[in-house]
């Protein structure tokens, strides 16, 4: 019983269809005149980098002389941290040793940011 019923809605659609399918036109109606000129493609607007006639592009490296001096005063603050601290634990070898194997990494650690800003800058 269901395959009939099946059956039967199938060919009542395709009955349905039958007339639609008569009627449709084969053609590209986009370009066949009857509506006029399809309308221009519409390109995206070329970016504008900075170069061109008349202009001149502006580089800025002004962030590496700023990440210097930044770290050049981040290594005056840990050397006056360093200089207060010896001062204030002069007669205690065995905090100053301990407060120096800490500064010496963080000292190693701002060198090293500094040469690598330093290499990039000589190339």
């Amino acid at each position: 019983m269901k395959t009939i019923a099946k059956s039967l809605t199938l060919a009542a659609a395709l009955a349905a269809a039958l007339p639609l399918a008569a009627r449709a036109d084969r053609r590209d109606d986009d370009h066949d005149g009857r509506y006029g000129v399809p309308p221009p493609a519409y390109g995206m607007p070329a970016p504008d980098h900075g170069y061109g006639p008349g202009r001149v592009p502006v580089r800025r490296h002004d962030w590496r002389s700023r990440e210097l001096a930044r770290i050049r005063g981040e290594m005056a603050a840990l050397d006056a941290r360093r200089a207060w601290f010896h001062q204030r634990w002069a007669g205690r070898p065995g905090k100053l040793r301990k407060f120096d194997r800490w500064y010496f990494v963080e000292r190693a650690a701002l060198e090293r940011r500094w040469g690598q800003l330093a290499w990039t800058a000589m190339r």
